[in-house]
């Protein structure tokens, strides 16, 4: 495994099947070693940067996210960070079992073990890349189950499927997938069984084979109840927080809310605005387009 972890730090990790690894950290340019490390036992790298899958940064598609190198070796969490130059890492109290998957986030770091028995048991822990307590931020079990993999070591896995789908986990739990945040643990969604989540457009849906897809959260947060009293009854969302109230020819007004319900600002416009990226509002101001950045 080749990585960049700066413009001018290359980093390769050669590990032996189940043995020790070594990295070597060297200048792209001039070829010169900056430095080494050699874990004592196997380790479990996070996907770097720019081969990382499911992860995507919004509003860019196809550009993947940059993490930090990440692994998991010898009871610890190593670190490079971007444009740093040594590893930095910290001995954590690792869930039981074989260390098998290693997710990097903004807040979390996250290590999954390999199923383990006739009951293909998981547990996945979530650590604080900010704060350097060993325990976990919190923990989950479950029944590793993908019905769209083939059987692998007796369970059925396939370990290249990403759990991280946009800002969503997803834990292929057999009593249904797991639809969640990375942050606090939480999993308020979850598939029925037989069922296992896709990413479209941002968002996670259902699907089973045979029968097509479904949206498993069906209830999205709902424009009309931050609606203000005073728009008339044809304002339009735009999302946001901003609305557009149609005029008379093509012209009209957009207004802008803020969280509480209350306008910010009105602004007559010339025509329809849209969002050109996820907060750029564009509309027409005479013979010209004007571009406004919407806050809320």
């Amino acid at each position: 495994m080749i990585t960049l972890s700066s413009a001018r730090q290359a980093v390769a990790a050669t590990c032996r099947t189940r043995g020790s690894c070594t990295l070597v950290a060297w200048d792209p340019y001039s070829g010169q070693v900056q430095w080494t490390r050699r874990t004592v036992g196997s380790a479990v790298f996070a996907a770097p940067c720019g081969q990382q899958r499911g992860w995507k940064v919004p509003g860019l598609p196809g550009q993947d996210a940059c993490r930090p190198l990440t692994f998991v070796a010898d009871g610890r969490i190593e670190v490079l960070g971007q444009g740093e130059q040594r590893l930095h890492g910290r001995r954590v109290d690792l869930p039981p079992g074989e260390v098998a998957q290693v997710y990097t986030t903004t807040h979390r770091t996250l290590v999954v073990t390999a199923p383990h028995g006739p009951a293909c048991r998981v547990r996945v822990a979530a650590y604080d890349t900010v704060e350097q307590a060993p325990a976990p931020v919190w923990q989950r079990d479950f029944v590793w189950e993908q019905p769209q993999a083939a059987v692998r070591d007796g369970c059925r896995r396939d370990p290249a499927i990403p759990l991280l789908m946009g800002f969503r986990l997803t834990l292929p739990d057999a009593e249904g997938a797991l639809i969640g945040d990375d942050y606090d643990g939480e999993f308020r969604l979850r598939l029925r069984p037989g069922e296992y989540p896709v990413a479209h457009e941002g968002r996670v849906l259902a699907y089973r084979a045979g029968r097509g897809f479904r949206d498993p959260d069906p209830a999205k947060p709902d424009d009309a109840a931050l609606r203000p009293a005073q728009l008339p009854p044809d304002a339009e969302p735009l999302g946001n927080g901003i609305w557009y109230v149609p005029g008379a020819a093509r012209g009209g007004t957009v207004i802008a809310v803020d969280v509480h319900g209350e306008i910010t600002w009105r602004r007559t416009v010339g025509g329809p605005p849209f969002f050109l990226g996820p907060d750029r509002l564009v509309h027409a101001d005479g013979p010209h387009l004007t571009a406004l950045r919407a806050e809320r």
